[in-house]
């Protein structure tokens, strides 16, 4: 079943970030994950969301999205 992960962030530096896109796209890869998207317009529709930034990448399975996530 596919497991979707989802990154909440505020950009500080953009150089910054695309380095950091450039360095873990191959890493994200490599679990069988994939880019899906992302959007500077998140909406809150109940509570509060503190970052104004959600990126969405999908994983063949949670234990390939979580084995990634744990990975150096």
């Amino acid at each position: 079943m596919t497991a979707y992960f989802l990154a909440f962030g505020t950009v500080r530096d953009p150089d910054k970030l695309a380095e950091y896109i450039d360095r873990s796209g191959p890493s994200v890869a490599a679990f069988g994950g994939e880019f899906v998207g992302v959007s500077d317009q998140t909406q809150v529709l109940a509570g509060v969301h503190a970052h104004p930034r959600t990126a969405m990448f999908t994983f063949p399975h949670a234990a390939t999205c979580r084995a990634w996530f744990e990975s150096p």
